[in-house]
């Protein structure tokens, strides 16, 4: 793990949903836990370093950000009422 590619730039949208392990249809929920589930992993990791286990936990809060940002980036007056629309 210690040779992970940390330039999300690297990555497509897919690659970072497989990083994830998301399916093709999720919510904001399942993308922050599966973040913090292999932040928990990272963290427990004794073969990595402090300042790599930081450097990956801030890698995975990025691709959280960008997911969450990318599948509900749609907000539409239905009804009086703003929903959200996650894009699959």
């Amino acid at each position: 793990m210690n040779n992970f590619d940390l330039n999300i730039n690297n990555y497509s949208v897919t690659e970072l949903e497989e990083l994830l392990t998301l399916g093709k249809v999720y919510n904001e929920d399942e993308i922050m836990n599966k973040k913090d589930d292999i932040c928990i992993k990272i963290v427990n990791d004794n073969t990595l370093s402090f300042e790599m286990k930081s450097k990956m936990e801030k890698f995975f809060d990025n691709v959280s950000t960008i997911l969450k940002n990318i599948k509900c980036n749609y907000i539409m007056w239905t009804a009086g009422i703003f929903t959200k629309y996650w894009l699959i």
